[in-house]
C-alpha cells in the first residue's frame, strides 16, 4: 500500500505508544528488519462473532407447509421479511 509506514525494529521499541495510536486512528504500519518487512500492524478485523443468522431449521419448518401449496418461495420470503420490518 503506498500510504503505508515503514519503521525499523529499533524505532518501534521505542516509539511502540505512538505507532499503537496511529493504528487506533486506522492506519497500517509496517515494520522492517534489515530493510525487509517482517511485520505489519493494522486495527484489528470486524468482530465475526456478534453476527447473527436466523435459524435456518425453525425457518423452514415455518415455511414448509406453505411451499406445499405451491406459492413461490419468492414471495414466501418476501412476505416474511415484510413481517419483521
Amino acid at each position: 500500500m503506498p500510504n503505508m509506514k515503514e519503521y525499523n525494529v529499533r524505532h518501534v521499541q521505542h516509539h511502540l505508544a505512538s505507532l499503537l495510536e496511529a493504528v487506533e486512528r486506522g492506519e497500517k504500519v509496517r515494520i522492517t528488519r534489515r530493510g525487509k518487512v517482517v511485520a505489519q500492524l493494522g486495527p484489528p478485523e470486524p468482530d465475526r462473532a456478534g453476527l447473527r443468522w436466523p435459524d435456518s431449521s425453525r425457518r423452514l419448518a415455518r415455511l414448509s407447509p406453505l411451499l406445499k401449496d405451491g406459492s413461490p418461495a419468492s414471495s414466501i420470503i418476501s412476505e416474511d421479511r415484510e413481517e419483521r420490518i
